[in-house]
């Protein structure tokens, strides 16, 4: 399609005319800016241009002076909802007597900060028309305009143009164009315009990849039929592919398990959209909620939200076993709408993989990838550009929180509080990885990538990398890493010819918290999770840290244990159970199952791929081992999980003694836990109330322990252990009475999906703090 000039009625000018050029940043792209800025300027008399340039929009007005600044201030405080206009520059220029107003072919040179749309769910003037049987889009699975619809997962270059995305394949009908040439239309300019004439279509493919005929509207319903008896559906979504099957029936979630070899881990629910503001009864029947989780199931990013369960639920007892909550979420997509309102029922709508594999999001890995799980598959023939996980959203002490940033949210553009020199890659953790990239005082982060476990994953990995640089138009000059040889994005930056900083993987922790809060002052850091390489070479994970970025003390740990397969202890709770035993001289009879020939025990021993560990997430594994006998896991933290889900009550705490090993460093003994762990008369539930109220009593008493001696007044909390909604809620109420201020992350992930940002921000303190002294030592 030729994107032409549009321009409007003769727009007659004062002789003595102003006229000023205005430059926006920010989100103008791909949020109906450009529309908006032209009606305005119509309804003001004005003439000129506005002008898409990669990372800006232009805007030329030309009028009555009083009028170009009410202009400019109505642009900046009523752009339309997901924009967000700042202005950048505004200079007064020579009045070039236009005769009207025009919006002007985009720009491919750069002329600014590039700031990339992220997906987002129907507006509501979409889905009026999606409701409306007279409306030509009703019904209509790919129904979008310049307020919403996809956005990041099918761009492929700036600026953003129809060219420039992966709707540059399918030519506009007569109707389309007219709207999108039409500036008083919804969808003028609107990059993914469609409808059923011109637009994508879908396909229903059986299990052997056999085309069954069927016509693209039909496709919905045929899919409702095959699904509400039973079947297991492949269903390409906005960012990949979904497995679909009625989340009530207990033998096709079974049956779903088994064909993907997902034995525990919980799947998510989609539940049908409600009519018009009524909350969804059938989702309060099976979960709680409150108001700002409603909201948030309802917003535009249509995250995951984790959920208590309640004892009414009508969803089959295997969609989260043993599990306190349920992941629900509400349909992302026209297409999951239409559905899910056919088969009146939740679906499980579990991200469509291989184990440890990202989702698949085109039909040639979803055939290939999904053979033997999928009976039917839905395809539609716009490509997607990249994958796109849901988001994923937990409420903590009292606020929403991501654990994980997919759909919606990523990537996330964010400012750093200085300047950075060179344009710096953050390649992040082994674990929920994600990738950031920062040049002058932007940071942008990727959407999570996942485990770096499996191939695919690396794969995507190095092509998220590359992806991010080639959008943004950045090239990085410098690589910062974990400092674990073993992570396969240790090794890439190692190999990537720039370079290459270190960065201790607590630390990045304890900094990625600091930059949300914008903290500058000295802090007292709580990072627990399962496992980091420490800068003693030792495995940490249960540390207390004082400090800023840059400066981080380690003033405090668990006393360490003897991990035998540490490697393995994430995925066999019982390890960490045995290593605290024998460590302390003590019998646990879980090791006639767990050990039966003593071969572990004999390598522990003889220090035979041993390594010592601090790890508070590893002291998790082995209570929910003692507890709950559950010696392996399938998923992480699991155990733990499970543990937590039998609390109820807050009961007396066991103290732990926090021992100085010389004026600066402490341990916390967790040696006391043991005889109540191993206390075959208690329960498990009196077994998970005690320990979590003894470890939220400790972040107290250490906090006690350090505030006569280091001036703080903010406490955080972060490392994955803190996802545990109980211990958190738990150290607020042992904590209310302090001066202090504790808080957990809110805008970022508290897990290691955070830990490129704080590598990003640890790789700025280190090199300003290098700076200083060499430009100190230089004028001395």
């Amino acid at each position: 399609m030729t994107l032409q000039t549009i321009v409007s009625p003769l727009i007659p000018q004062p002789a003595d005319s102003a006229a000023q050029l205005a430059c926006f940043m920010g989100i103008v792209q791909g949020v109906g800016f450009r529309p908006f800025v032209y009606r305005l300027a119509i309804g003001y008399g004005l003439t000129g241009w506005v002008q898409n340039r990669v990372g800006a929009v232009y805007v030329h007005v030309e009028g009555d002076r009083a009028c170009l600044n009410t202009f400019f201030q109505e642009i900046v405080v009523n752009a339309p909802g997901h924009a967000s206009p700042l202005l950048h520059t505004l200079q007064d220029v020579p009045v070039r007597h236009y005769d009207n107003f025009a919006v002007l072919r985009s720009a491919s040179e750069s002329h600014g900060p590039i700031t990339v749309p992220q997906d987002t769910y129907l507006c509501t003037a979409c889905i009026s028309e999606f409701n409306t049987p007279e409306n030509p889009r009703y019904q209509y699975p790919f129904i979008n305009c310049s307020h919403c619809g996809p956005r990041y997962s099918i761009i492929t270059g700036m600026p953003y143009d129809r060219s420039n995305t992966s709707m540059t394949a399918f030519s506009l009908c007569t109707r389309c164009e007219a709207e999108y040439s039409d500036p008083t239309n919804r969808r003028f300019h609107a990059e993914p315009i469609a409808c059923p004439t011109c637009g994508p279509k879908l396909t229903v493919k059986d299990h052997t990849g056999h085309d069954l005929g069927v016509e693209s509207t039909s496709v919905v319903s045929f899919i409702a039929e095959q699904l509400t008896a039973g079947a297991i559906v492949a269903m390409k979504s906005v960012g990949g592919y979904h497995l679909l099957c009625d989340a009530t029936n207990d033998t096709v979630v079974r049956q779903l398990r088994l064909k993907k070899n997902r034995l525990h881990k919980p799947f998510a629910v989609m539940y049908p959209e409600p009519q018009g503001n009524a909350v969804s009864t059938m989702l309060a029947s099976d979960v709680s909620f409150t108001d700002d989780e409603w909201r948030t199931l309802c917003s535009d990013s249509r995250p995951v939200v984790l959920l208590p369960k309640r004892a009414s639920s009508l969803l089959a007892d295997d969609v989260a076993p043993a599990l306190a909550c349920h992941g629900v979420m509400l349909p992302c997509s026209a297409l999951h709408r239409s559905v899910l309102d056919m088969v009146n029922r939740p679906l499980i709508a579990t991200s469509a993989n291989l184990s440890g594999e990202p989702v698949v999001i085109n039909e040639q890995a979803a055939h290939k990838k999904l053979r033997g799980i999928a009976d039917y598959y839905v395809h539609h023939d716009r490509p997607i550009v990249r994958p796109l996980d849901d988001s994923v959203i937990k409420t903590s002490a009292g606020a929403l929180r991501p654990i994980r940033i997919g759909r919606g949210i990523a990537p996330l553009e964010l400012t750093l509080p200085v300047a950075i020199d060179r344009p710096t890659l953050a390649v992040g953790a082994h674990q929920k990885n994600t990738v950031s990239l920062a040049w002058n005082d932007r940071l942008v982060v990727s959407p999570h990538i996942g485990d770096l476990t499996s191939v695919a994953s690396q794969q995507l990995f190095d092509e998220t990398i590359t992806d991010l640089q080639r959008l943004y138009g950045v090239c990085a000059e410098v690589v910062v890493c974990d400092k674990h040889s073993g992570y396969a994005s240790t090794r890439w930056a190692e190999c990537s010819g720039l370079d290459v900083m270190r960065v201790q993987h607590h630390e990045a922790h304890a900094s990625a918290w600091a930059f949300e809060y914008g903290v500058t002052e000295a802090s007292v850091v709580f990072v627990w999770d399962g496992v980091g390489l420490g800068n003693d070479g030792h495995l940490w994970g249960g540390e207390v840290f004082y400090g800023t970025p840059g400066h981080w003390r380690r003033m405090v740990s668990f006393k360490p244990f003897t991990l035998q397969g540490a490697e393995q202890a994430g995925r066999a709770p019982w390890r960490s159970a045995a290593a605290l035993c024998w460590q302390e001289g003590v019998l646990w009879p879980g090791l006639e199952h767990c050990d039966p020939d003593g071969w572990v025990h004999h390598a522990w021993q003889q220090s035979i791929n041993c390594h010592s560990s601090s790890s508070a997430g590893r002291l998790f594994d082995a209570a929910a081992a003692f507890g709950l006998a559950v010696y392996t896991t399938t998923y992480e933290a699991q155990g733990p999980m499970m543990f937590e889900s039998l609390v109820t009550d807050k009961p007396a705490t066991i103290s732990l003694p926090i021992v100085p090993v010389n004026d600066s460093f402490w341990q916390i003994d967790w040696a006391p836990l043991l005889p109540l762990l191993l206390d075959t008369q208690c329960s498990a539930k009196h077994k998970a109330e005690i320990f979590h109220a003894s470890m939220a009593g400790v972040v107290s008493e250490v906090i006690g322990l350090l505030g006569p001696h280091f001036p703080f007044e903010c406490v955080g909390l972060t490392g994955g252990v803190f996802q545990n909604q109980t211990l958190v809620s738990w150290i607020q109420d042992t904590t209310e009475d302090q001066v202090f201020k504790i808080t957990l992350p809110q805008e970022l992930p508290v897990n290691d999906g955070a830990i490129s940002i704080g590598q990003i921000v640890e790789h700025i303190a280190t090199s300003t703090c290098m700076c200083n002294a060499l430009t100190t030592e230089m004028t001395e």
